[in-house]
Parts: C-alpha cells; structure tokens; sequence
C-alpha cells in the first residue's frame, strides 16, 4: 500500500520549516502528512474520517469568521 501520487499536494504553512501534505491512500482512503524540521508524523484516514475532519476545519474557519 502506498500513497497514488495522483492528487499529492502540498499545504504551505506561514512557518517554513512546516509542511503539510495529503494524496489519496490505495483505493478509497486519504494519505495526511505533517513535516516539520527534525521529523514529522503520517496518517491514513478513511473517507469518512477525512470528511469529519474537513467538516471540523469548516467549524473552525466559520467560527473565525464569525468573530471578524
């Protein structure tokens, strides 16, 4: 099993040295990757787990823009 290299993409962060990357995983699971300077740390999420996870991030976003 590996990533497909298909939709690997890259998530500039305001930091650097930080990286965040994601791509589809085998057939229907998400690859997520968190690089940072001396080490970094990978998932593999399902679909549903990376649905609730966007979902989460809109939360936040919204709840940010709220607060404008």
């Amino acid at each position: 099993m590996a990533t497909t290299e298909e939709l690997y993409t890259r998530i500039e962060t305001r930091d650097n040295d930080r990286r965040v990357f994601v791509d589809k995983y085998d057939d229907n699971e998400v690859w997520l990757s968190l690089q940072l300077n001396g080490g970094g740390s990978n998932c593999v999420l399902s679909k549903d787990q990376a649905k609730d996870m966007i979902a989460a991030l809109i939360r936040v976003v919204n709840s940010m823009e709220a607060a404008e």
